[in-house]
């Protein structure tokens, strides 16, 4: 089997990976979480968004062969153990989160998700209601996207940089793309998979590829060499 960077060769491109967490959802086990950060330290160079924005305003590079960890989260209870297994490998990860699913899971939700923050370990916004924006008015777009990071940076005391759009639609939306940097994000994550290449990237349509419970080693290396799962 080739390796990666003979594959890859020379170009540089950035891949990031959503990892579904959130309410309802069948969540990749810690088990299958451990060799596949495992892996993917071993075959590509993990960087974090904030690098990322960093990179887009010209204060930063990006590794040739980087990876991004996201996971689209339902409350801060089932972030614990993700989070500490991010920790034992001093893996950069985002987590992303609907402020009114938090808001209405506890009242100690809040100071939780300040607790799991780190230098390492940063936090996105999937809106409000967490719920596909494809289909509604645009006021209802502005207090999805103007809300949740106001609440987000009341909250959390720092800037909430990162968007995930949560409906598989919504970054189809030239209009949606634009009031998302309108309403102050400076990256919006897609649920296109693929390659995001470094010298041409699309800060509110960055692509990211979904890992699934039950895959395969072969099929997680496919994903890390060419952003999608070979058939």
């Amino acid at each position: 089997m080739r390796s990666l960077s003979e594959i890859l060769g020379g170009r540089s491109n950035l891949l990031l990976l959503r990892y579904d967490q959130s309410a309802g959802a069948r969540r990749v086990s810690d088990e299958e979480l451990e060799w596949q950060f495992s892996l993917l330290s071993d075959l590509r160079q993990p960087v974090a968004l904030s690098e990322v924005a960093r990179y887009l305003r010209g204060r930063s590079e990006l590794p040739r062969r980087g990876v991004a960890l996201t996971f689209d989260a339902a409350d801060a209870g089932a972030m614990a153990s993700t989070a500490a297994a991010l920790e034992r490998r001093a893996l950069p990860a985002t987590f992303l989160v609907a402020t009114g699913e938090i808001d209405a899971s506890s009242v100690t939700a809040w100071a939780s998700l300040r607790a799991l923050r780190s230098d390492r370990l940063e936090l996105g916004s999937r809106t409000v209601s967490g719920q596909s924006l494809a289909g509604r008015s645009l006021e209802q777009w502005r207090i999805e996207l103007v809300e949740s990071l106001r609440r987000m940076e009341q909250m959390l005391e720092s800037p909430c940089l990162t968007l995930a759009f949560p409906g598989p639609r919504d970054s189809s939306l030239p209009d949606l793309i634009v009031e998302s940097g309108l309403a102050g994000y400076r990256l919006a994550l897609s649920q296109r998979a693929g390659l995001n290449p470094v010298g041409a990237l699309e800060p509110f349509s960055l692509r990211r590829v979904t890992v699934a419970p039950g895959m395969s080693r072969d099929a997680f290396l496919s994903m890390l060499v060419h952003g999608e799962v070979d058939q």
